[in-house]
């Protein structure tokens, strides 16, 4: 009987637990942290790129006193580069204004490698790939680099930045003995092509190549990119972008912004107008040059839109406009209707303007190369000089380029031909050299 009574209470007293055990699990509610969903579209298109993969020069001349010697290959230049940023500058001294002929006699008196950049660098910008020691912190503008050789009367080196189209020149000093590469670099002269100097006018003196130069026409199959990931790319809520298909493009809108696929040109063209300022009463919002090269490579990089060998090329601070350049063996490569630039023009706090290509060269067609011979620089500067209306105090430079353009038998062809381009009152124009008794230009 007293066994009776002693299961019973244990019985109990199970049922009891159990059903307390219940109760818990049936009215326990966990706290869980709150997640916040928000709308993120990340694109990478294809690819980001730093400072000093984007801002490299665009030739490297040696000068001695009665010779000079340039190159434009990207291995050379590649190699001053390395060599410069193994270099710590100090002690840069304020900027002076040089006359014509001691700006002449900077370059030419004595033997100097001169490093040349296709536009102006904001040196705050660009202090992020050489380096600098503690107390030179520089704020300057330069688009080319003086090295200058030890000779008999000049028994040091010396470094300058130089701003030519102002004549200022920035000194500086370096931790390394620039006097050992002269023999390393007359040993490789042979990669270089001779050059002659050619004087302008009493403040403009441009080089160029002696001899005529060979080089390769080129036709490529490209691959296209899918607009539709920049559209992701460049509206803050895709959802919302509306889509039009024309005979010759896609529109692609919002409540603000609209962006165009051209499928002629094979080109993006976004616009949003409600961040264009009126720059002549709005000078206010102008920034500065570090600041708008700065926010124009962030941008691309933003959706990694570097799809080909896109290098700096040009700057207006006053339109606020940054333009990057497809090169192609160091050569720039240049088209009418904008399909080898990647362009920005900046309002209020953001791009209101940008335009690009929406396509990549991949690799050239081999059965369609062929060699061609430009002629020599001498002889291409003279065919602009023998032009009755050309006014030589608005030239600045000469280059050879590729000028591309649609194939006209297969309209999915790109042919890329070698061309002397000259940068006339601030546009690059093409010297059509097919009949050498006449002369012809287009704009670029």
């Amino acid at each position: 009987m007293k066994y009776e009574n002693i299961k019973n209470l244990i019985l109990t007293i199970l049922v009891a637990i159990s059903a307390v055990l219940s109760w818990a699990i049936w009215t326990y509610q966990p706290h869980y942290d709150t997640i916040e969903s928000e709308l993120v579209h990340e694109v990478s298109i294809s690819d980001q790129k730093d400072v000093s993969a984007l801002i490299k020069p665009m030739k490297v001349l040696y000068h001695q006193p009665e010779n000079h010697y340039g190159t434009v290959k990207e291995e050379k230049i590649g190699k001053w580069l390395t060599e410069i940023q193994r270099w710590n500058f100090y002690d840069i001294e304020d900027g002076k204004v040089l006359n014509a002929h001691d700006l002449k006699q900077l370059v030419q008196g004595r033997n100097t490698v001169e490093i040349v950049y296709p536009n102006v660098i904001p040196f705050d910008l660009y202090k992020n790939v050489l380096h600098f020691d503690g107390k030179s912190n520089p704020s300057f503008e330069f688009n080319r680099i003086l090295i200058q050789f030890p000779n008999e009367a000049y028994k040091d080196s010396a470094v300058y930045f130089l701003h030519d189209e102002e004549r200022k020149i920035y000194e500086g000093h370096v931790n390394s003995d620039i006097a050992n590469l002269e023999p390393q670099l007359l040993a490789e002269i042979g990669d270089y092509e001779p050059y002659i100097a050619h004087t302008i006018n009493e403040t403009q003196t441009i080089y160029l190549p002696e001899a005529e130069i060979k080089m390769t026409r080129y036709k490529y199959l490209p691959d296209f990119i899918d607009p539709d990931k920049f559209k992701y790319a460049l509206f803050g809520d895709p959802s919302s972008v509306k889509r039009d298909k024309l005979p010759y493009s896609d529109e692609y809108k919002n409540d603000t912004s609209l962006m165009t696929a051209d499928h002629i040109y094979n080109k993006i063209l976004y616009v949003n107008p409600d961040r264009e300022p009126d720059l002549s009463i709005e000078k206010e919002f102008l920034i500065s040059s570090k600041d708008l090269l700065k926010k124009s490579i962030d941008f691309v990089n933003e959706h990694g839109g570097w799809t080909d060998n896109y290098h700096y090329f040009s700057l207006d601070l006053f339109e606020q406009k940054v333009i990057f350049r497809l090169f192609l063996e160091g050569y720039p490569v240049f088209n009418e209707d904008e399909m080898a630039e990647i362009k920005q023009y900046w309002g209020k706090e953001e791009v209101f303007k940008y335009t690009r290509p929406y396509f990549t060269l991949n690799i050239p067609l081999p059965s369609e190369s062929e060699e061609v011979t430009l002629p020599d620089g001498e002889t291409a500067l003279n065919m602009l000089l023998a032009d009755d209306a050309f006014e030589a105090e608005m030239l600045h430079d000469m280059v050879i380029g590729y000028k591309m353009s649609k194939d006209s038998q297969h309209d999915k062809v790109l042919m890329l031909e070698p061309s002397w381009y000259y940068n006339y009152a601030g546009s690059w124009v093409r010297l059509s050299t097919d009949d050498i008794g006449g002369l012809s230009h287009g704009l670029e």
